[in-house]
């Protein structure tokens, strides 16, 4: 078993970029282009950085980030079925089949969960912490559509 263990490498490393996608694609862009927009007026307006409110509107759809994550965890899952094969061959060039088999109902089970968990909803929430407490908005600069 520990022999095969390391053909399930590709598909956790997927798992952890689908995760950092599905992160920064959410809202670490936006955050990352507003930080910018920011800085160029402080720099160039004389805005004080702190007190400029900038938002973009999202140009990345939730589906767009849920097919990224597709990819990347099926890529990692056919990465570790390719590992597994030649790990299997290296023992032996006879029963390939026979000796992946196990490990390939786990790659296949590990495969399902990782797209149930990251192919979720990626939805933003319906109402912010504002909304909910009646709290005023702060005014923000939006640029996009």
């Amino acid at each position: 078993m520990a022999l095969y263990g390391m053909a399930f490498i590709p598909l956790a490393f997927s798992g952890h970029v689908a995760h950092v996608a599905h992160e920064f694609l959410g809202d670490g862009v936006y955050a990352l282009l507003g930080f910018f927009v920011r800085l160029s007026d402080s720099l160039f307006k004389g805005v004080p950085l702190a007190t400029n409110q900038f938002a973009f509107v999202p140009f990345v759809p939730g589906p767009v980030i849920t097919f990224v994550k597709f990819l990347t965890v099926t890529g990692g899952a056919i990465g570790s079925l390719v590992a597994l094969v030649m790990i299997a061959r290296k023992v032996a060039e006879r029963n390939v089949f026979a000796r992946i088999l196990p490990h390939l109902l786990l790659l296949f089970a590990f495969w399902a969960g990782y797209l149930v968990i990251f192919t979720g909803s990626t939805a933003p929430p319906p109402a912010t912490a504002a909304a909910q407490t009646g709290a005023p908005v702060p005014a923000v600069r939006i640029v996009g559509r």
